[in-house]
């Protein structure tokens, strides 16, 4: 029989393998037929995802706690989905002080339920893609690349949804005095899968937005 001790987050500070092996477990525990437990135990357990996360994580910790809240959410339900997007929210808001690999692990956050759940991100992602281009301009390339690498989860999780142009018409505006080749290639990455899945839409947006300088 299932038992919630298995979703009850570990006690003070744990070296970054022995965190990563928690998760590890954690994440196949967090199955269907855990669902009640996993309900019972997911408030205490996201207060303690985005505690570790506002620390700043390497990104196999990151990858995996973020993978552990998407799959929760899939599982059990959205009830806390808007606290934890808004908490996400605050990390990446947050001042110069606030280690970018924080910000980084709060975007993946957000891209996994994306991810998991679809357009049930559609209500946050006005708010988030805001956000997400201000987060932008940040002088560390590796987070310039989470930013799109999580612009690019939502336009996959919105569908051809109202949502999607605004999402993808931002990114066109926040990326375009981007010179690097990382940027570009997640930029034209997400450009593609619109034109092939959604060649009105993104034809629609062309006469506009498509106009890209890297």
């Amino acid at each position: 029989m299932a038992s919630t001790e298995q979703f009850v987050p570990p006690q003070g500070h744990l070296a970054p393998d022995a965190l990563l092996q928690w998760l590890t477990r954690l994440d196949t525990a967090t199955t269907p037929a855990t669902k009640a437990e996993l309900k019972t135990a997911l408030p205490a357990l996201l207060t303690w995802f985005l505690g570790i996360i506002s620390k700043g994580q390497g990104v196999p910790i990151r990858h995996k706690t973020a993978k552990c809240i998407g799959k929760s959410f899939n599982i059990v339900g959205t009830r806390d989905l808007s606290t934890t997007i808004s908490k996400c929210l605050d990390i990446i808001k947050g001042k110069d002080e606030v280690a970018y690999t924080a910000k980084a692990g709060a975007m993946e956050i957000i891209a996994a339920c994306a991810k998991s759940l679809g357009r049930a991100i559609s209500p946050f992602a006005s708010d988030v893609v805001k956000e997400l281009g201000k987060a932008f301009k940040s002088p560390e390339l590796h987070l310039k690349l989470v930013v799109l690498q999580t612009v690019r989860e939502i336009v996959l999780g919105l569908g051809s949804g109202v949502g999607t142009g605004y999402v993808y018409a931002k990114m066109c505006d926040v990326t375009a005095k981007c010179q690097c080749l990382g940027c570009s290639q997640q930029f034209w990455l997400c450009s593609l899968y619109l034109y092939r899945k959604f060649p009105l839409l993104a034809l629609d947006l062309s006469s506009s937005t498509l106009v890209h300088s890297c």
